[in-house]
This record gives C-alpha cells, sequence and structure tokens, in this order.
C-alpha cells in the first residue's frame, strides 16, 4: 500500500536437485552469508549485513519445488514484520494526533496550529518510510542476487 512495504512475488529456478539447492542454502547459512532456515519444505532468508539490522532486512519465505530440469525456489520477498508495525503504529498515532487536535481546537478554541502538527508527523513520515522502502527494495534484489548466485555457482 502506497509503497510503503517491498512485497513481490520471486521464482527462481535452479538447474540442481532440490536436495543440492537445500545443501548449498544451508552451507551459506553457516557461512553467514545468508540467515535464516532452509529445509527441504521450505525456506525463510535474509541476507547477513555487518552494517543493517535485522530491522530492515527484508525476508524471502517460500518453498523449494522439483522441476523437470532441477527445481525452483517460489516464495515472496516481504518487509520485516517489526518494520510494518512501526509504521502503522506511526500513521495511526499521526491521524489520532491529527483528530484529537482538530476536536480539542473546536472545543476550546485555541491551539488551532495543533492539527498542523499531526499532518506533519504523517507527511514527514510518509517521506521517510518511501525512503526506507528503497533501502529495503535494494536489499530484497541483493538477497535475490546472492541466492541466484549459490544455486548457479559450480560446487
Amino acid at each position: 500500500m502506497l509503497g510503503l512495504f517491498t512485497n513481490r512475488s520471486l521464482h527462481i529456478a535452479a538447474a540442481l536437485a532440490a536436495d543440492e539447492a537445500v545443501a548449498r542454502l544451508r552451507a551459506q547459512v553457516e557461512r553467514g552469508t545468508l540467515r535464516g532456515e532452509v529445509q527441504r519444505g521450505g525456506f525463510a532468508l535474509r541476507l547477513h549485513g555487518l552494517f543493517v539490522h535485522r530491522f530492515y532486512q527484508p525476508v524471502f519465505r517460500g518453498g523449494i519445488l522439483a522441476a523437470s530440469s532441477g527445481c525452483a525456489l517460489s516464495g515472496r520477498v516481504r518487509t520485516p514484520i517489526v518494520l510494518r508495525i512501526f509504521v502503522w503504529w506511526w500513521i495511526g498515532f499521526s491521524l489520532f494526533w491529527t483528530i484529537a487536535a482538530f476536536i480539542g481546537t473546536q472545543a476550546w478554541g485555541e491551539g488551532r496550529w495543533m492539527p498542523l502538527v499531526g499532518l506533519g508527523f504523517l507527511v514527514a513520515g510518509m517521506f521517510f518510510f518511501r525512503h526506507v522502502n528503497r533501502f529495503v527494495a535494494g536489499l530484497a534484489d541483493g538477497l535475490e542476487t546472492t541466492i541466484r548466485q549459490v544455486l548457479e555457482s559450480v560446487a
């Protein structure tokens, strides 16, 4: 909604058996390149970043499907739930402030500028979150590239 969150489908085909793909992804998790869990039935992966907190790391969740020429990883890359909750909290607080301040100014007739503070919170938050989403989308691209390289590399 409103371009605030990274949420896209991702399908990565590989010319590997599903068990080999699982083994390669687990090896990257053990090395520390990727973080998360990899099992035959599914996975949840994110990049390990030295300078990026988990709060911002997009998560690729999905399953490993057998295909005629190997396997495929299919799932969704999404903004972490903690960041989504924070964004919705910020928007809710901004709207609450604006409505409460408007009602208060109508009742007491003072502080007519107070609803503008809430609108300022809302506009600043939308601007900030749009830029954070660009950052998270870049991390999602990096995650996709890393997984493709792991699956395409010669063991």
